[in-house]
C-alpha cells in the first residue's frame, strides 16, 4: 500500500529518530567554504562480544557503511582480534551549506551549523531510511515546528500491515521509550 506524500515524510522522520537515539554525532570544523572532505579513516581491534551493529552506533556510523567498508567480514560475528575500517572520512554534500542536509544515497545527515566564520562545524548522523517499496521524498522542506513529548499515531496503512503478520499496534503511543518519535518530533 502507497502512503500520501505527507505521511511517507512523517514515517521517515520517525525512522530517522528511532534508529538515531543513542547516536553519537561526528563533527568537523571547515572553516573554507570550498573544503569538500572532512575527516580521516579510522581503524580499530575488534573485542570478542562486538558486532558492526554495536560498533557503528559506538562511533557515529550506520551498520550498512560498516558492512560496506569491511567486505567478507561477518558483521554479526567478526573475528576477535581483527581490525576493522571506520568510515569516517566525508565528502561533503554538494549542497547549500546551511541547516540539515539529508543525502539520501548515502544514509547520512549533515548539520552544518549557521556560523559564518573559521569556526564553522558540521554533524553528521547515520539515518535509516523508510523501506525500499515506500519512495523517499526527494527535495527541499522546513521544519514549522518540534515537538517535546509527542504522541505517535500509527498511520492505518502502518497498523493494517501488522496486523496481517499477527502483531497488532496500539492506535497511539504515549511519550516514553517504547514511542519510535523519541523525545521530539519535526513537523
Amino acid at each position: 500500500m502507497m502512503l500520501g506524500r505527507d505521511m511517507k515524510l512523517i514515517f521517515t522522520v520517525l525512522v530517522l529518530n528511532y534508529y538515531s537515539v543513542g547516536v553519537i554525532a561526528a563533527e568537523y570544523e571547515f572553516a573554507d567554504p570550498s573544503i569538500a572532505v572532512v575527516g580521516d579513516v579510522g581503524y580499530v581491534t575488534i573485542d570478542g562480544s562486538d558486532n558492526f551493529s554495536a560498533m557503528a552506533r559506538r562511533h557515529g556510523l550506520g551498520y550498512e557503511e560498516m558492512r560496506l567498508a569491511n567486505p567478507g567480514m561477518d558483521p554479526w560475528l567478526p573475528v576477535d582480534g581483527a581490525v576493522i575500517t571506520l568510515p569516517t572520512r566525508r565528502l561533503l554534500p554538494a549542497s547549500a551549506r546551511k541547516g540539515i542536509v539529508i543525502n539520501v544515497a548515502e544514509y547520512r545527515l549533515y548539520y552544518f551549523d549557521d556560523v559564518a566564520d573559521s569556526s564553522a562545524k558540521v554533524s553528521t548522523f547515520p539515518i535509516s531510511i523508510g523501506r525500499q517499496d515506500w519512495l523517499t521524498p526527494v527535495g527541499t522542506s522546513k521544519v514549522v515546528q518540534k515537538r517535546k513529548n509527542p504522541t505517535w499515531f500509527p498511520p492505518k496503512s502502518v497498523i493494517a500491515e501488522h496486523a496481517e503478520r499477527g502483531d497488532f499496534l496500539a492506535t497511539s503511543v504515549p511519550p516514553g521509550p517504547d514511542n519510535p518519535l523519541g523525545e521530539y518530533s519535526l513537523r
